[in-house]
């Protein structure tokens, strides 16, 4: 196995258990469990650590898009509620973001599309990049 093979292995692998872990936590998803099997081929992934906190994450889908991302080391800063702050400013219709804890770790799954109300891409720089991690 190559260098860039055990790289995406590894990368695959991780998004797994984050999908994983967002299945037996978040037992009712926004939209439906498309989530699980969709995450192939990543449109985007986002990896950030900062002292003991991590960010990691994927995108993907075309028409209908899924993102799931884990938030590890998160002790004073309550994820939920900033992530919950997207369904408060809509009704969201075959759409929506699900966010569970557990332990010091967050994570979350954002369902939608370019139609529906809330659009995974839309917001993903918010959930990602713009977070500030210290």
């Amino acid at each position: 196995m190559t260098s860039a093979q055990e790289q995406s292995s590894s990368l695959s692998d991780t998004i797994r258990n984050i999908i994983n872990k967002i299945k037996a936590l978040i037992t009712r998803p926004p939209f439906d469990e498309s989530y699980v099997n969709a995450i192939k081929k990543f449109d985007k992934l986002y990896l950030a650590k900062q002292g003991s906190r991590t960010v990691r994450g994927a995108l993907e889908g075309t028409n209908f898009r899924n993102a799931v991302i884990e938030y590890q080391g998160f002790d004073n800063t309550n994820i939920c509620a900033y992530t919950d702050s997207f369904n408060r400013a809509g009704s969201h219709s075959l759409s929506g973001i699900s966010c569970r804890k557990e332990g010091n770790n967050y994570y979350v799954l954002v369902q939608g599309s370019q139609v529906a109300s809330l659009d995974p891409e839309r917001i993903w720089p918010d959930l990602t990049a713009k977070l500030r991690l210290r």
